[in-house]
């Protein structure tokens, strides 16, 4: 028979109780099976009068930031077992090596950010308490080493190389591949624009680093003042010519050359006879000999 209908008692100062058939009368012995709730004491389910509090030392478990070393590493736990009356007795942890104690420690360690869990196992009772914690990410540091930059008009966008350098800090070696810098603009410090300006004009700089599972996601403070000075667009101005009458039309001035930034822009030089125009492309010619403008 398995004795259904049992009375059970504690055990002073063990975790194990005593328990008799209310109908034959039959004695035995067990181990305490106790329920745990998170971050509460554990009571006996055959309510012997058994509890149980585990306490995890929240001391080993204070500083949960990602670093890229597995966390936690070590953590204490204290088992106190509390009989009907009132009175305390310590249990012992088992550890590689010893005998005849009373519960196991399993830290689940993590490198990453995440979950940790530490898991408390009976070996003179049964149960099982777990507790989880927080591996939080990391806060990394950048500004810039210089907070204004002049550059003259390319007609590309700015590149990053020639902005002033970025510092970073509380990285771990290793892990700088996996954070992207990236950088945004504004002209009127609310709005910002994806990646570098363009045109010429003053604009306020934003670096800043998405975040990933190991670090939150930060920026620059304060931001780059980033100039973008205009260009002249012509290198070498047209000039007139000495020209010697020979009857044929002749260009009356040199075509003067354009920076190819302004060539790129589709810029051209033009040409007039009249100081109001029309205006034209085209060098303007002369055959008849004489002063022209």
């Amino acid at each position: 028979t398995d004795h259904a209908s049992r009375i059970y008692a504690c055990e002073f100062g063990k975790t194990t109780h005593t328990w008799t058939c209310k109908y034959c009368k039959a004695t035995g012995s067990e181990r305490c099976t106790f329920s745990f709730v998170q971050d509460g004491p554990g009571t006996c389910d055959h309510n012997c009068g058994n509890r149980l509090a585990i306490v995890v030392n929240e001391d080993d478990l204070s500083n949960l930031v990602y670093d890229g070393n597995p966390k936690p590493e070590q953590v204490r736990v204290t088992v106190t077992l509390t009989d009907p009356d009132g009175n305390s007795t310590p249990l012992a942890r088992s550890t590689e090596g010893t005998q005849d104690r009373d519960f196991t420690v399993d830290i689940v360690s993590i490198k990453d950010a995440g979950e940790a869990k530490v898991t408390v196992t009976g070996v003179t009772f049964n149960g099982t308490f777990v507790k989880t914690y927080t591996v939080e990410p990391a806060t990394p540091g950048i500004s810039w080493a210089n907070t204004n930059c002049s550059v003259d008009y390319d007609g590309q966008p700015v590149e990053a190389s020639d902005l002033p350098a970025v510092n970073k800090q509380n990285i771990v070696s290793g892990d700088e591949d996996s954070l992207t810098l990236k950088y945004q603009y504004t002209t009127d410090g609310t709005s910002f624009t994806d990646g570098l300006p363009t045109d010429a004009g003053t604009y306020q700089v934003k670096a800043y680093l998405e975040g990933n599972p190991n670090y939150v996601a930060v920026e620059t403070a304060p931001l780059l003042t980033l100039t973008i000075n205009p260009i002249r667009p012509i290198v070498t101005p047209p000039a007139a010519k000495t020209l010697t009458y020979n009857r044929t039309a002749q260009e009356l001035v040199t075509a003067g050359t354009l920076d190819p930034v302004a060539v790129r822009d589709g810029l051209e030089i033009q040409f007039a006879t009249e100081k109001t125009g029309p205006w034209f492309a085209a060098i303007p010619t002369a055959t008849d000999a004489g002063g022209y403008t």
